[in-house]
């Protein structure tokens, strides 16, 4: 009982030092706010600046699926030592810039920052975890919140800065305070002991498990990737077109703006909310009402204006952030917590896919929804994708039951 006390006693301020991590790192959807302060300062393209984010998302993918690699291998406080310097280094890097290839900014942010950003939170998520192996929704669910509320920090924190310096300055103050932050929070960072994962060593969460080579000939691997990329899908053909078709469906602009801004509300109360709801009733279950919220919400946007539209967007909002914090724990439920979040990493890239194909046939086929505000088969492919992740899930508790039944 002491050393499990004194076990806890470590978790608390190991787990704060992962969350305040996570604080620093949330500018994924947040390129939008430098896109035309970027474009007018280093004289690029509009359109070219915009695929900043395609490469930040790419290398947010590669970072989450090194931390997997590395885990097993190298203590979590010196992979977000690396995660931290990445990061950190590649706001430095920004700041540098004075023009020249567009390339600088991609390879800077985008893949700088993306791959440090990308790690840390693949860590500090699997990190909080292994804290609590009974409560792994919940655990993921933290983490990712603290993700989300990082993004409404940084979004203020960033748009007040453009107001009062210099593009380079804003880049250079991001970079000093989050590798402040971030060098302080990770030597709080520690591992349980050998006693310890012992003791977590559940059935449905060893602390050994599979290895990525072994979970890769796993036909669960590849169904948990196909519903990862279905499920993905229908909210990454909805996040840019927001607040322009909230305005033409009788939104003010205020309002519309609000719509965008609420959405990370709406994610962190249901990442707080759902996985804790799936260490009480499954993951499996919990990821089918997520994907009846897709349907319902891309139901209401094909034809919703005014408020509903609102509720339309932020149903979406909520299934997509609740998939983020039910599907990790459910790699480490299936494969065993060590090499999870390397079997993870690697099929979180099924999410980037995603974004590419979706985006790409939703804007070819609804070209001119930017300006009629008819977005129906776009919609109605949500609701498609959204029913075909539910037959995924379907067909995974089948093929995971009858995994479970042979190993016994």
């Amino acid at each position: 009982m002491k050393l499990l006390r004194l076990e806890t006693e470590r978790a608390l301020p190991c787990i704060i030092g992962y969350l305040l991590t996570e604080l620093c790192i949330g500018v994924m959807n947040l390129w939008s706010i430098f896109q035309l302060p970027v474009s007018a300062v280093f004289g690029w393209e509009y359109g070219s600046v915009v695929l900043v984010s395609s490469f930040y998302m790419v290398a947010f993918v590669t970072g989450s699926f090194t931390h997997g690699l590395l885990g097993p291998h190298l203590h979590p406080r010196f992979i977000c030592y690396i995660g931290t310097f990445l990061y950190a280094g590649g706001f430095f890097l920004s700041s540098l810039l004075r023009g020249g290839s567009v390339w600088n900014i991609y390879l800077s942010y985008g893949v700088t920052v993306g791959l440090g950003s990308g790690l840390i939170h693949n860590t500090a998520m699997f990190g909080v975890m292994t804290w609590m192996p009974g409560r792994k929704g919940f655990a993921a669910g933290l983490a990712g919140a603290a993700f989300s509320v990082s993004a409404i920090i940084l979004s203020t924190l960033i748009q007040n800065l453009l107001g009062i310096m210099s593009l380079p300055k804003v880049f250079q103050t991001l970079g000093v305070i989050s590798f402040a932050v971030m060098i302080v929070s990770t030597t709080l960072v520690s591992t349980p002991s050998v006693q310890k994962r012992k003791e977590m060593a559940a059935p449905e969460g060893s602390w050994t498990g599979m290895k990525l080579g072994q979970a890769v000939r796993d036909i669960r691997f590849w169904v948990i990737a196909l519903q990862m990329f279905l499920f993905s899908g229908c909210w990454n053909v909805i996040i840019p077109i927001i607040k322009p078709l909230g305005m033409l469906r009788g939104l003010s602009e205020p309002l519309a703006g609000l719509t965008v801004s609420l959405v990370g509300l709406v994610m962190i109360v249901s990442k707080l909310g759902m996985g804790p709801i799936s260490d009480l009733i499954g993951r499996n279950k919990t990821l089918v009402i997520s994907c009846m919220a897709y349907v319902l919400g891309a139901a209401l946007l094909i034809f919703a204006t005014g408020w509903v539209y609102m509720i339309g967007i932020w149903l979406p909002a909520f299934a997509y952030a609740a998939g983020g914090c039910i599907v990790p724990p459910l790699f480490s439920d299936c494969f065993g917590h060590k090499y999870s979040g390397g079997i993870y990493g690697c099929a979180f890239y099924s999410t980037a896919l995603s974004s590419i194909i979706m985006n790409k046939i939703s804007t070819t086929v609804n070209a001119a929804g930017v300006t009629t505000g008819n977005y129906t088969f776009t919609f109605v492919l949500c609701i498609i994708i959204s029913i075909g992740s539910c037959f995924a899930l379907f067909a995974f508790n089948r093929i995971n039951r009858r995994s479970i039944a042979q190993a016994k």
